[in-house]
């Protein structure tokens, strides 16, 4: 038997240089006609590089992603892709946590509505960057209603073979395919050259340019232009203007800081926009991605320069990175290539609905692999255990006491113990006893011990642990051992079943009570003997430090007091050294000189005979001697002569 040959690979061309050929064998429909592709085609980069596996092309349709309701992959790379992509994550941990999984669309819409929220708290590092969606609004974006018209592609049957051309749906329309939608004219007018402007804005990262729309192999920027600035909040996410919507103005410094650059940061977008007015005018195609709550003041800040309602505005159609010119160059590669492959469209009677309503129902009904037996459903909690589990986890005794006895005078069917091991449902706890023993409520577990409550229920799902196991404090678990030691009857098997160690009696529990007590008192004791050894090394070491202080000062006292020799010394025997003879003979008169004239000066206002303080009117002088008076001149003159 002969194999079946390998399909042709795809042919990629771009979507401004379509043969004629190639236009003239496309089928012309309407779009309210036209059938959206379930088998999305590979992207550019993952065709080119993979362009080993084309042989495996008719084997990989054999495989599908239940997790994600696809039905079949064009090759082993594209469902390589998926594997990887951040939309089959997302819906592998929804299907663990038991939640639905998420169209594609959905995906996107939702990863759009959080994008302004997410951080940027490791901007510095490209590789851990969050990958962020482009569809943000219906103003700005592209919306579908279902995953089968929810599809970013558009496929054109070429002429009567079983092949089609895969083109973005953005590329032809600006929302949704209608019937007054020419899709054929659409893809001639592209053919005509022009220019494109693809715009990306997110968590203080900015990035345009301007793309020559025409028949060439790589993309020729006109203009472009990258601009970043710190607008987000480390490690917390967000902008800080959206901090301040929530929170309130913060006041600090780097707060201050993200709000002046957020402001600079939309000026110079605006003026960027401004000085590109002929190319935004000019251009055939806005591709835009930015955050709902920054469009107004980011891109339509003037009506007169761009609105939301203008018609060549048109979202990304996938997942995109941060904003920078590398990226907008990817996005517009991305945009521009279209494929030429096979395509079986679905027919009304294989496809009653929608392509992804089909594909949940084969997941569906195929079979599943055997699942653990589950517990008995159970029911919500009656009457009156909403306030019993509130009053239970709040440790309130006589609330919970005095709310089950109005309970029981009314209903007296079922009895206590039947009452308090009523299975609740999981989301609340198993049964009061274990909400309680989780709630560290020791008064309430001693009350429903006592009162008939079941040790030994476990948990039905999860690590089905008893109610002891759910215990955290001391106390808790010594009101279950008190149980133990008080069923006399061995009514439980409180080892096994319940999980309890060891009944606690009066006499362990006085016993450890006095070994508590007898602890205390060594602690206690190690505490005072540690005191008084570090009191007593205290004052060793202040009297150490005093007795160096006083040795010291008297070793400073008998320094000064000795002294040295030259020390001893007179002044004028220590000025008197090493002098020669004659310099001593001329030092001994210049002193007594100066004597003379000191003496000489000191007699200047005083009597030279009496030493009485002269008065300038009654003074008297002979040769050069003052006198006070007559007298003192002629008892002076007795005295000389």
């Amino acid at each position: 038997m002969g194999t079946r040959p390998p399909p042709p690979p795809p042919t990629k061309y771009s979507v401004f240089g379509l043969p004629p050929s190639l236009l003239d064998q496309l089928v012309h429909v309407q779009g309210g006609h036209v059938e959206v592709a379930v088998e999305l085609p590979a992207t550019f980069d993952e065709d080119k590089d993979n362009s080993n596996d084309t042989n495996n092309t008719d084997d990989a349709r054999g495989f599908s992603c239940v997790t994600c309701s696809i039905a079949s992959f064009a090759s082993v790379a594209e469902q390589r892709s998926h594997a990887k992509s951040a939309w089959h994550a997302e819906n592998v941990r929804r299907r663990v946590a038991r939640k639905d999984t998420l169209e594609e669309q959905d995906f996107l819409n939702s990863n759009s509505a959080n994008s302004d929220s997410d951080s940027d708290s490791d901007a510095d590092s490209e590789e851990k960057e969050d990958i962020e969606s482009t569809l943000e609004t219906d103003e700005v974006v592209v919306g579908f209603e279902d995953a089968a018209k929810g599809s970013p592609w558009i496929a054109l049957p070429v002429g009567t073979t079983a092949q089609a051309l895969f083109v973005y749906k953005q590329l032809l329309v600006q929302k949704r395919v209608d019937s007054s939608v020419n899709l054929l004219a659409e893809l001639r007018l592209l053919q005509v050259p022009s220019t494109w402007v693809l715009i990306m804005f997110s968590a203080g990262h900015f990035a345009a340019a301007v793309f020559e729309a025409a028949n060439t192999k790589q993309p020729v920027l006109l203009e472009h232009k990258s601009l970043h600035r710190y607008t987000t909040r480390r490690k917390q996410g967000g902008a800080q203007s959206a901090s301040d919507n929530a929170k309130g103005k913060a006041n600090s410094a780097g707060s201050n800081l993200r709000r002046h650059n957020e402001m600079m940061l939309q000026q110079d977008i605006q003026t960027l926009l401004q000085s590109w007015s002929n190319y935004l005018q000019s251009s055939t195609r806005i591709f835009i991605r930015c955050p709902p709550r920054n469009a107004r003041k980011i891109v339509f800040f003037n009506d007169q320069l761009l609105t939301s309602t203008d018609p060549r505005i048109r979202g990304f159609p996938f997942i995109t990175h941060r904003p920078t010119t590398s990226e907008l160059t990817r996005a517009f590669t991305e945009l521009t290539t279209v494929t030429v492959r096979d395509y079986t469209p679905p027919t009304p009677a294989t496809n009653p609905s929608s392509p992804a309503t089909a594909i949940k129902s084969l997941a569906v009904s195929s079979p599943s692999p055997a699942s653990p037996v589950q517990p008995p459903k159970l029911l919500p909690p009656p009457e009156p255990f909403p306030k019993l589990i509130d009053f239970a986890k709040r440790n309130k005794l006589d609330l919970f006491t005095s709310t089950l006895e109005k309970h029981l005078s009314s209903n007296p069917s079922p009895p206590l113990p039947d009452l308090l091991n009523t299975l609740l449902d999981p989301a609340h706890g198993t049964t009061l006893l274990h909400i309680a023993s989780a709630s560290n409520a020791p008064e309430i577990v001693t009350y429903l011990l006592t009162s008939g409550a079941n040790p030994t229920l476990r948990e039905p799902t999860g690590k089905q642990r008893p109610p002891y196991l759910l215990a955290e404090t001391k106390e808790v678990r010594d009101a279950f051992r008190r149980a133990y030691a008080s069923d006399t009857t061995n009514l439980y098997n409180w080892v096994q079943d319940a999980m309890v160690p060891s009944p606690l009696t009066p006499s362990l529990e006085l016993a450890q009570k006095e070994k508590e007590r007898e602890k205390k008192r060594r602690q206690k004791a190690r505490q005072k003997e540690s005191l008084d050894v570090r009191a007593k090394e205290l004052a060793a070491a202040q009297e150490l430090e005093a007795a160096q202080r006083e040795k010291e000062a008297q070793e400073r006292a008998e320094r000064a007091k000795e002294g040295s020799v030259f020390s001893r010394l007179a002044k004028a025997e220590r000025e008197a050294i090493g002098m020669t003879p004659e310099r001593r003979m001329q030092l001994d008169r210049e002193k007594r000189a100066l004597a003379a004239e000191a003496r000489f000066r000191a007699q200047q206002g005083k009597c030279s005979n009496c030493g009485v303080v002269l008065n300038p009117a009654s003074t008297f002088e002979k040769f050069q001697y003052k006198y006070c008076s007559m007298d003192c001149v002629g008892n002076q003159i007795v005295l000389h002569n």
